[in-house]
């Protein structure tokens, strides 16, 4: 298989090839792979930067894959806190992986998690909100030290 770039290896597949059972399937597929590849990119642009900080804005605009990367700890949180979402509830974490990473539609989205199109969208609008409590800045505590300055 032809390689245009050694940072992008051809994939080996030793005797099997991957069948999909359609496009959706497919499409879901490379949601996952290319959340990997953009957050393992973030990782190394961030070891090497070793900055940011910045909130990421959740205003309902995908990641687009062919833009180039922004700030690598603005991926890294969010890949962090979809990690914490799938922990406690990995069904809308599948549906935020499969609309930011792998742009599918809501339609789309409805057939690889086998809900309703009015679910995916609620879905969507309850993970947006709960994305953005996580992500944005915490107050500072009140200071707790006593003193009367």
């Amino acid at each position: 298989m032809y390689c245009p770039s050694p940072h992008f290896p051809s994939p080996h597949f030793g005797a099997s090839v991957p069948r999909f059972a359609d496009r959706v399937h497919f499409l879901a597929l490379m949601a996952r792979v290319m959340r990997q590849v953009l957050v393992d990119y973030a990782r190394s642009r961030a070891a090497s930067k070793r900055g940011g900080g910045r909130p990421l804005p959740l205003d309902g605009q995908r990641h687009d894959p062919a833009a180039p990367a922004g700030d690598p700890a603005t991926l890294l949180d969010l890949n962090l806190a979809l990690e914490q979402l799938a922990a406690s509830n990995p069904e809308l974490a599948r549906v935020v992986e499969l609309y930011y990473f792998g742009g599918l539609t809501a339609e789309e989205i409805a057939l690889v998690v086998s809900q309703t199109v009015h679910v995916v969208r609620h879905d969507l609008r309850a993970a947006r909100a709960w994305l953005r409590r996580e992500l944005s800045p915490q107050p500072a505590p009140p200071d707790q030290t006593g003193s009367m300055d």
